[in-house]
């Protein structure tokens, strides 16, 4: 039987300081807050982002995860958990995340990556499956967009139900399209004034009546391949 134990993961890094790292220590979570200490994470700021390298102790056998909150709080009533991290043991296995915009009315899946290591075992699947599950949990009624140029992760917003849509059925946040600035295609998006650009724009809406038909046949369609 596999065991499944939340650890609680507080960032200390600033916008805008100069490269560092940092040890982070790393507690269970109960039910009535803050467990035991279980080891550290070690946080590196790389040229390819950061770079977590967790040495844990004390985890019974199975798959374990910590997730990441922006303020260093662990109380029960913390609910800004937003990422999700695959371990394989003490092994950082794959990471993404969640964040909203347009005052919540959309959110986002977004920097999922899997440590080459631990490729073409169906990781990615699980973490794209787990963060798309723990936003319809934090937001229901919020539209749950992607904009990526990967045919992988395309299949995979398909079979969860998202469909191809224009740039203009996505959040107008302004706070989101800043992200787009360090792109090497940031040109393209904004010499069509954010039309479209290399990205292909996808979009699950809850509110779609005809969502759970398209689901449906997604799924009939993987069991075929």
């Amino acid at each position: 039987m596999q065991r499944c134990i939340l650890a609680i993961l507080s960032l200390a890094f600033c916008a805008g300081a100069q490269a560092v790292s940092e040890d982070v220590q790393l507690n269970l979570v109960t039910p009535q807050g803050v467990g035991q200490s279980i080891g550290s994470v070690k946080i590196t700021e790389t040229d390819r982002g950061l770079e977590f390298a967790p040495e844990l102790r004390a985890l019974p056998p199975g798959k374990h995860g910590f997730h990441i909150h922006a303020e260093g709080s662990c109380q029960p009533a913390m609910k800004e958990g937003k990422a999700v991290i695959a371990l394989a043991g003490n092994e950082f296995a794959g990471f993404s995340y969640i964040e909203s915009w347009g005052n919540k009315q959309y959110v986002t899946t977004s920097g999922l990556i899997v440590h080459p290591n631990f490729r073409g075992l169906g990781i990615a699947k699980r973490i794209k499956d787990m963060t798309f599950q723990l936003a319809r949990m934090r937001w229901p009624k919020a539209k749950i967009f992607s904009l990526t140029s990967g045919a992988a992760v395309m299949k995979m917003n398909t079979e969860l139900g998202y469909v191809p849509v224009t740039f203009s059925d996505l959040t107008d946040d302004e706070a989101f399209w800043r992200g787009c600035n360090g792109c090497v295609n940031h040109d393209i998006l904004e010499r069509t004034e954010r039309k479209y650009c290399i990205c292909t724009a996808m979009l699950f809406d809850p509110a779609d009546p005809h969502r759970a038909q398209r689901e449906r046949e997604a799924r009939n369609q993987t069991k075929k391949d």
